[in-house]
């Protein structure tokens, strides 16, 4: 869900550029979390209680522990899906839908309360409706007091407090009004509510009015000067005239630059205006921050001398009593630019709007998403269908800490389509659209209605960018988003059915129950009932309790939730989030942690020996490039991540980095020891973050013939194959960079006999016993290519790097394949096949860099 849902709440932001990504992903984290603890427990009573008929499973809470099951297993399947087709869907609609599929299975129509499912189909059509209304409200008052005055800063500056004081006064408001019971906020009076709500309100815009105000002023007109200056460098333009002429467009007599129309917009260079003397010298004459119309200026170039064109921005003409002048009056034009400064001064109320809307999105979304979780662990622990306690505040948090998971590992890609493709978001418009949305979800959370916050915000994306100046809304996205829509109903329905229905076959055939429900459920603990005495036994869902005063006690899993551990998991989680990016920036290599004598003690027992045969300077930066691949590329990390074989003793200074695949680095805890010895993501962006860094050394090891050459792997075959022929992008790395190319060669002993019909399949191991091999490896670090820089290198130039880099390689192999293990060792002259045929080495149990 955090992949989808929770990147919707914050795509404006990001489409503006008010936040960055990262800084999107931390606002998301925390606002998510705070708004599930805080708000979010009534629409978790209301998706477990209202829409299931529980009596129904009274004599059976297995089903309806399988049910819950079966609803996430639904849900999860259709949102991952809508996720990579980069489409915001409604994890409301997903978990509704999958109770509709389980349950039809298990009781039929009847196990559903029809009349709540049609409370909430209504929501789903009236969420987006009320919500791009409200938006589309007040982005017209924000038009009509702002954007469409002489003066917007100065409008915008009287604005701004207002604006304040309503957000934070209803934010306060839905926090404390029928708020937490862990926070004593729940027995609290309408009155007090709204005092407290009013008072926080008015001390914000006085804030805002006083202390805020001028700073922010400050800002947005340095900022601007920093903006026009840097601009002004690169581009400036100059009006030749007549001798000793001015131009009659701008400066008329007795009329000063303020009598002419106004024409600040979006972006605004001063221009310098100069009349040409009789010496050939340039005096200015006239000094105006403006920028022309679209219908003047367009890409550069003047393709009007019409300065007396009115702007955009000038204000409207008198009110026509007609339908097509009352249009024309109320609505905003089309061609019309925002001023720049105008939307820098509501980027600062966007970022407050958003952490508002992610605040609504935890207290509704995420309590829905965990609404199953709650059931399965209330049925778990009590054997009843009935919920005895509140929501435990720990489940919430380990429901936010799933989906902010979510939310980091690939929550850009609902993001793009929300905030960048269906229509283009400005602070402003932004703003209000996701005040709007904020104000609808919010409003019906306090209610207990789990409307959908996706539709709330596509809602008001589309009503905003309807009425707005610019572009409008790319109505071909919006038409696959409504269709995804319109299926995500019956398709997490049929996914969560057919779940269901497997599962019950199976329980009927008894073959989960021979296992135990524990050993089916691998993920929840053994639950135990004490009833206060020193025994206690382990009850299954299919037996009643031992008695009406047994106590359940949650085994393994639920402990380091409840404990410090748990504590632990989320600074963890926090730090994973931060520190996300560093396989991408060059890991952080730990010298002590290479040195470490273990590395040389594995390097001694195959053993691994690595032969210098040229010196490598220091004040170039290298890419080592291994062959073969192998099964485990154990020689490669040993020779380039660890001081094993004593490389660094042997070619001092070079400091190494090793790629991986991104997978590896994305596993907790593991990354942190991957990271240590310097293994780095196998990107192109991590690789050239690398090779971009000062020549001093910096290097990176990297395998071209990739996971395809890991199939070619024969422990002591005859013939060895590479995957070289096609595989140039190391190549093109090496120029666009400037890095010398070191080759080398990898592994080949750590492979497995592949039948050659499966050779593209899993290694086949069974009569070769255990891998990796005990036998020798010789690591041969061959004289690097030299190459020159260049930034966009051609094909031709990438192509003849290639077939030398092939010879060197191949000549190396030549002149020590007697130290690698035989004399009788040849090679097929693959290397520059047209097509990707692998490169074959025939070769005797020995390995070679």
């Amino acid at each position: 869900m955090g992949a989808n849902d929770v990147a919707n709440a914050f795509g404006t932001s990001v489409g503006s550029n008010v936040l960055t990504m990262r800084n999107a992903f931390i606002l998301a984290t925390i606002m998510e979390t705070l708004g599930a603890v805080l708000v979010g427990f009534n629409v978790t009573d209301a998706m477990r209680k209202d829409v299931l008929k529980t009596n129904l499973y009274a004599d059976h809470p297995s089903h309806l522990l399988l049910g819950q099951l079966a609803i996430l297993g639904g849900g999860s399947v259709w949102l991952l899906t809508a996720t990579f087709l980069r489409l915001p869907v409604s994890t409301t609609h997903s978990i509704v839908g999958a109770i509709l599929g389980f349950t039809v299975v298990m009781n039929g129509l009847d196990g559903i309360s029809w009349k709540k499912i049609a409370e909430i189909a209504f929501s789903w059509v009236l969420s987006p409706a009320l919500s791009g209304f409200v938006s589309a409200f007040l982005y017209m008052i924000v038009d009509f007091a702002v954007l469409r005055r002489r003066n917007p800063v100065k409008c915008g500056l009287r604005a701004l407090p207002v604006f304040y004081f309503f957000c934070i006064a209803f934010n306060t408001f839905a926090v404390v009004y029928n708020g937490s019971k862990l926070l004593g906020l729940s027995k609290m009076s309408l009155l007090a509510a709204l005092s407290i709500s009013v008072g926080l309100g008015a001390c914000a815009a006085l804030l805002f009015h006083f202390v805020l105000r001028p700073r922010i002023l400050s800002w947005i007109y340095s900022s601007e000067d920093e903006r026009c200056n840097g601009r002004n460098n690169k581009r400036h333009f100059t009006f030749s005239l007549p001798e000793n002429k001015a131009p009659k467009e701008i400066l008329s007599p007795g009329k000063s630059l303020n009598s002419l129309p106004n024409l600040a917009l979006e972006q605004q260079p001063k221009i310098s205006v100069f009349s040409a003397t009789k010496i050939g010298s340039e005096i200015s004459i006239s000094s105006a921050n403006f920028q022309l119309p679209a219908d003047i200026y367009s890409n550069n170039k003047i393709i009007s001398k019409d300065l007396k064109k009115r702007s955009p921005n000038e204000r409207r003409q008198p009110f026509k009593p007609t339908p097509q002048g009352l249009a024309s009056w109320f609505f905003p034009r089309k061609d019309r630019r925002e001023d720049a400064q105008t939307l820098r001064m509501f980027s600062t109320i966007q970022v407050f709007t958003a952490c508002f809307a992610g605040f609504a999105h935890g207290a509704n979304d995420v309590s829905n998403s965990i609404a199953p979780l709650v059931a399965l662990l209330s049925v778990w622990t009590n054997g009843s269908v009935e919920q005895r306690e509140q929501t435990p505040i720990w489940l919430l948090l380990f429901g936010v800490f799933a989906i902010c998971s979510g939310l980091w590992l690939l929550g850009h890609r609902v993001i793009e389509t929300v905030g960048q493709k269906m229509s283009h978001v400005n602070p402003c418009s932004g703003f209000t659209i996701e005040f709007g949305a904020a104000v609808t979800a919010l409003t019906a959370s306090k209610l207990g209605l789990p409307i959908s916050t996706t539709h709330c915000l596509v809602g008001s994306v589309v009503a905003v960018g309807s009425i707005k100046s610019g572009e409008g809304v790319d109505w071909h996205i919006f038409a696959s988003i409504a269709t995804s829509w319109l299926v995500t109903l019956p398709v997490s329905a049929a996914v969560s059915a057919g779940l269901m229905y497997i599962m019950k076959t199976l329980d009927n055939k008894h073959s989960i129950r021979s296992f135990g429900w524990p050993s089916f459920l691998a993920f929840l603990p053994t639950a135990t009932l004490c009833d206060g005495r020193s025994s206690c036994r382990t009850s299954y869902l299919s037996e009643a309790p031992a008695c009406s005063e047994s106590r359940p006690c949650l085994g393994s899993l639920a402990v380091p939730m409840d404990d410090h551990r748990m504590g632990l998991s989320v600074l963890y989680f926090c730090w994973f989030c931060y520190d996300f990016s560093s396989p991408r920036k060059g890991s952080r290599p730990v010298q002590w942690i290479r040195n470490l004598r273990m590395w040389r003690m594995v390097a001694e027992y195959f053993p691994v020996e690595t032969v210098k045969t040229a010196e490598l300077p220091t004040d170039r930066n290298y890419i080592f490039a291994a062959h073969p691949h192998g099964v485990f590329g154990i020689s490669s990390a040993l020779t380039f991540g660890t001081n094993g074989t004593r490389f660094q003793q042997l070619f001092p200074g070079i400091k190494c980095r090793v790629a991986t695949l991104s997978m590896n680095l994305a596993i907790p805890f593991r990354r942190e020891f991957l990271m240590a010895l310097g293994v780095i993501s196998s990107s192109a962006t991590s690789i050239g973050h690398v090779l971009s860094l000062p020549p001093e050394g910096n290097s990176v090891g990297i395998v071209p013939g990739g996971v395809a050459e890991i199939c070619f792997s024969q422990a002591g075959g005859e013939v060895h194959k590479l995957k070289l022929a096609n595989r140039k992008g190391f190549v093109k790395m090496a120029i666009k960079y400037g890095a010398d190319l070191a080759y080398s060669e990898l592994d080949a002993t750590f492979g497995a006999i592949l039948p050659e019909k499966l050779s593209q399949r899993l290694p086949s191991v069974v009569r070769h016993g255990t891998i990796p091999f005990r036998q020798k490896i010789v690591t041969v670090v061959g004289a690097p290519i030299r190459v020159q820089k260049n930034a966009n290198p051609g094909r031709e130039e990438v192509d003849k790097l290639h077939e030398e880099y092939c010879g060197r390689l191949k000549a190396m192999f030549d002149r020590h394949k007697v130290q690698m293990g035989g004399s009788k060792i040849g090679l097929e002259d693959a290397f520059t096949s047209a097509n990707d045929n692998p490169i074959r080495f025939q070769r005797q149990r020995r390995t070679c860099v």
